[in-house]
């Protein structure tokens, strides 16, 4: 669902003229930070970062659907832009079910994961390869 504004993030762009063929997108929504300065991110193609307004982890008291909506907003924009996604996120599991609800396998979206081993970033799995049983 579209919103018209950003209520619960601040979003920054780093991209390009012309535009890369990829972009990360970085959702900072939890006390552990992002580290924007990995290899993996800033080699990736052009970043754009949902900054957390409250620069702390989101309330459970909060309703958390328009920060679904905030995050959905740019990562539709995103998959019309550019040719595939890095999602890398610090953000409440619960909110990231949301968020994998609304954009489903369709997108072509990179998830990551923080090993904490390397202090890196490591692709976990494309959500557009996902296979759904009967």
């Amino acid at each position: 669902e579209d919103t018209p504004k950003f209520e619960k993030f601040d979003v920054t762009y780093q991209c390009s003229e012309p535009r890369q063929p990829n972009v990360t997108i970085a959702i900072d929504a939890a006390a552990h930070k992002i580290k924007l300065n990995d290899p993996s991110i800033t080699s990736y193609g052009d970043i754009i970062i949902l900054q957390n307004k409250t620069g702390n982890t989101i309330g459970y008291e909060e309703d958390w659907t328009q920060y679904c909506r905030e995050i959905f907003k740019v990562l539709n924009q995103a998959q019309q832009d550019y040719a595939e996604i890095k999602l890398v996120y610090s953000m409440p599991v619960t909110l990231a079910i949301a968020v994998g609800m609304t954009t489903q396998h369709f997108w072509n979206i990179q998830l990551t994961n923080y090993d904490s081993k390397t202090g890196g970033y490591k692709d976990l799995i494309k959500m557009n390869e996902v296979i759904y049983y009967d």
